[in-house]
């Protein structure tokens, strides 16, 4: 909010300008990194937008003083949005919450709080809530009814923030973006994600993840429910995906569409930007299930990949990762790895998994007896020494020890994991071989 004082001042500067009393100032931001937009209600984070929008080429530092609530439904457009226009700056939550309600609407809009960040640009330090239970009043054929709680799309930095979900809708739902080119990092997701559209995806990070971007240090525990496309992380993978896990239940509760993973639905879905994938020190703990699909492409931590030539290319790949989900397929079967992909061009048949498609993957470990094979059906590929099964005592007891800096350092001389919120608490023991998520749910 802009005092009274500091209108007053400005006033004064301009007719003295004007007046040829005092020379024109040099073009510069007014939001500087020393200066920051001071947010601290709902009428301020309105100005904000609207100041945003108005200066398109400014960069606009801001901060948040205070936690805010948006009233239901008062939260109609993305900062930017308008315009269609990224944000420039560095917005800095200060460690405050922003709850954004849109339950009444008959039609709801995309729910978020940024359309677009810049590269370069960074938000950080915040908490998000998100409450979104229209789903029995939505308008199913409007696509821009999208739920990315921080932005639609990031092309520069998202990191040290925590969403809290409670999302029940018919369009498309994820985490924290939709369109990731840039870096999203040190992210938690809590709560659940539901769609109940049968053409929607579902993701507990991201939707689309692109060539060149990052995603590391990241963890969901939300519970994840939707119709295509559904991924513990991200739902469809070109870029890089490292050091980071998921907790929460995998569903697809589809009846004619594929692509269930514990880590991503789908990996290198486009020739855009180069494809190539790469899981590198990541894991799975959810239970991952194809539901109502009588499909394939349904695996611990890969859902499967669309087209034969944008499989695990040499160099690239999954690297030091490993599931202990429980993975359940309505028919066909289910892949502790990595599902299979569905072409088009072969109408939908299943694509099976050969030795050439994982060239690139190593160190690749999964609880013995969690799925019904390594791979999807049909698949030539074989364990060999890249994919490695052991029983639920070497994760309870040594898989811990080695990923938290312990003995051995069989699979990354790292320690790193503890970032990503491993404990003793997710790991299979003798009597729960299949840790079940336990996330409390947003009830508001």
């Amino acid at each position: 909010m802009i005092s009274v004082k500091k209108t007053a001042l400005v006033i004064l500067a301009l007719a003295l300008t004007g007046a040829g009393l005092m020379p024109a100032p040099a073009s510069a931001d007014t939001y500087t990194s020393d200066n920051p937009y001071p947010i601290s209600s709902f009428a301020d984070l309105q100005e904000f937008k609207t100041y945003v929008e108005a200066n398109l080429t400014e960069t606009v530092n801001a901060k948040l003083t205070a936690d805010i609530v948006c009233p239901d439904g008062g939260w109609i457009n993305l900062i930017g949005q308008t315009s269609e226009i990224a944000y420039k700056g560095t917005f800095d939550g200060n460690g405050h919450k922003i709850t954004l309600v849109n339950k009444s609407l008959l039609t709801s809009p995309r729910t978020g709080l940024f359309y677009d960040i810049a590269n370069g640009s960074v938000v950080q330090d915040l908490k998000v809530e998100v409450i979104v239970k229209n789903a029995s009043t939505l308008n199913s054929t409007d696509t821009t009814q999208i739920i990315s709680p921080v932005a639609m799309y990031n092309h520069g930095t998202i990191q040290d923030v925590t969403v809290n979900c409670a999302i029940v809708t018919q369009g498309p739902a994820f985490g924290v973006v939709s369109a990731n080119h840039g870096t999203v990092e040190r992210v938690t997701v809590n709560g659940w994600i539901q769609t109940v559209r049968t053409t929607t995806a579902v993701a507990g990070i991201a939707q689309y993840s692109y060539s060149g971007s990052v995603i590391r240090h990241c963890v969901n525990n939300a519970t994840l429910i939707g119709f295509n496309h559904v991924g513990g992380l991200v739902s469809f993978l070109n870029g890089r995906l490292e050091y980071s896990a998921n907790h929460g239940d995998v569903t697809n509760n589809s009846t004619n569409r594929d692509y269930t993973g514990g880590l991503a639905a789908e990996i290198n879905f486009t020739t855009y930007g180069d494809p190539k994938a790469d899981i590198y020190n990541c894991y799975n703990a959810g239970a991952v299930s194809g539901g109502l699909s009588n499909r394939y492409g349904i695996g611990g931590l890969v859902g499967g990949y669309s087209r034969e030539e944008y499989a695990f290319q040499e160099d690239y790949g999954i690297v030091n990762s490993f599931n202990f989900g429980h993975v359940t397929a309505n028919t066909g079967a289910s892949a502790a790895i990595i599902g299979t992909g569905v072409t088009a061009q072969s109408n939908g048949n299943p694509v099976p998994v050969k030795a050439e498609d994982v060239a690139g993957c190593s160190n690749v470990y999964y609880l013995e007896g969690c799925a019904d094979a390594i791979f999807g059906p049909g698949s030539t590929a074989v364990a060999g020494d890249k994919f490695i099964g052991k029983d639920a005592e070497y994760f309870r007891d040594e898989l811990f020890d080695v990923l938290n800096g312990g003995p051995g350092g069989k699979i990354t001389d790292e320690n790193v994991w503890k970032l990503a919120g491993i404990s003793r608490a997710w790991l299979p023991s003798e009597t729960s071989p299949w840790r079940r998520t336990t996330s409390p749910i947003l009830r508001s």
